[in-house]
């Protein structure tokens, strides 16, 4: 059973010093997704985490049949591409619908979903450092480690 509040987090560091790193697409850098079939991802649920490296946000995008919701917080993403961990954690309550991202221990923002924006999907599928989609898009370029997922 869900809990009412949803927790992800890892730590990340690119391969390079570039501030659009090679690997991803131009607008896209995969962190992880979850909650998704892996045999079928055109009508699954699921919460995903990238770097919108266009419009410097990192994004939480949650899907399901026909409804979804996007929240995106803004940061100055090419601080992170140093080539040094940085520590990410996104957590979500399910009763005030509030995303909150915190990167090196600190809060850099917050997003609250409409109450008719899907945000919690609990199937089994995850996927790390590649886009929910296509396995082959928005590859994250670097490594990912100490991976927690968990509802409280």
């Amino acid at each position: 059973t869900s809990g009412t509040t949803k927790t992800w987090e890892l730590s990340f560091k690119n391969n390079n010093n570039s501030n659009n790193p090679a690997g991803g697409s131009p607008d896209g850098y995969a962190l992880i997704a979850t909650g998704y079939d892996l045999k079928n991802t055109d009508n699954a649920n699921f919460n995903y985490f990238y770097f919108d490296m266009s419009n410097n946000n990192i994004v939480m995008y949650n899907g399901t049949n026909g409804s979804n919701g996007i929240g995106t917080i803004s940061y100055n993403i090419s601080s992170l591409f140093d080539n040094n961990y940085h520590h990410f954690i996104a957590t979500i309550s399910t009763v005030t619908r509030v995303l909150t991202i915190y990167i090196d221990g600190l809060s850099i923002g917050t997003y609250t979903f409409a109450s008719n924006d899907m945000i919690d999907c609990d199937s089994n599928g995850i996927r790390i450092g590649a886009s929910i989609v296509d396995i082959n898009n928005d590859i994250f370029n670097g490594s990912i480690k100490n991976i927690h997922i968990h509802n409280k």
